[in-house]
């Protein structure tokens, strides 16, 4: 029997039931859908883990013993993602005022090469306001010349990782903004702000105060990297001369012991 033959009192209520039930498939379809969606959702992230898991597994484990030298941590390419890199530009180039480029520092060059290939590298300049050549793309230009020159564009550096500031504390919160594995300086105020949050902190040169003693110094970028082997080369000096030490000692011993019962006899 159609709708049409039902008596006309109860006619709104079969409308009504249908419009409910259209309702009800409506929900039930959204439902469907959602927990389709959530299935999808876990199984992604289910595959993420199982990802992170096996490259966990990949990664040798360090121990504590086992310190990674700056070359293994900077220099050598390792599993995992690529270490952050902030440097001053006083670290890399010389104090060349009124020229349309800076010079790179001359045993920076190499270093510098490697370190854009296995890193990312970032560049902070501090520039106070009111000079004549002040300008963030005017000095991002001069600094991206100077590196073209030294190959470092090409060795990986990107453009717009120049960064333009006019105070040292100014590159303090920048080191803390970016959370860079090593920053380096020639000023000990920036570096003292946030070597608590930075793996590495370093400060080229003598640096600007004598009573900063607990930073690490170096005297450039290239014997930062190259410290932990000229350590261990001077260790092992030393540890031959001793033995010569002692061998000669002893054998001053032994000519005196012998002396002594020539003397006795």
């Amino acid at each position: 029997m159609s709708s049409n033959a039902l008596p006309q009192f109860i006619q709104p209520y079969v409308n009504a039931l249908n419009q409910h039930s259209r309702s009800i498939v409506a929900v039930l379809v959204i439902v469907v859908l959602y927990a389709a969606y959530c299935k999808i959702q876990r199984a992604k992230r289910r595959r993420q883990q199982n990802r992170r898991n096996a490259g966990a597994a990949n990664v040798p484990v360090i121990s504590r013993s086992q310190q990674l030298t700056p070359q293994q941590k900077y220099l050598e390419l390792r599993p995992g993602p690529r270490p952050k890199v902030l440097l001053s530009s006083e670290v890399i180039f010389e104090s060349v005022e009124g020229d349309d480029e800076m010079i790179c520092r001359e045993k920076s060059s190499k270093v510098l090469q490697i370190l854009c290939r296995q890193c990312d590298v970032f560049l902070v300049i501090k520039e106070e306001e009111g000079k004549d050549n002040y300008g963030d793309d005017r000095i991002q230009k001069k600094m991206l010349n100077s590196l073209s020159k030294e190959g470092l564009i090409d060795a990986g550096f990107k453009s717009h990782r120049i960064i333009v500031c006019s105070t040292a504390m100014g590159k303090a919160h920048i080191a803390r903004h970016l959370a860079p594995d090593l920053y380096m300086d020639v000023e000990a105020e920036p570096l003292t702000a946030v070597r608590q949050h930075i793996r590495d902190t370093v400060m080229i040169g003598d640096g600007d105060s004598k009573s900063v003693t607990n930073l690490p110094r170096v005297k450039n970028l290239e014997s930062f990297f190259k410290s932990a082997t000229s350590d261990g080369e001077g260790s092992r000096t030393e540890s031959k001369s001793s033995v010569k030490v002692s061998t000669g000692g002893s054998t001053m011993a032994s000519a005196d012991l012998r002396r002594r019962k020539t003397a006795a006899q």
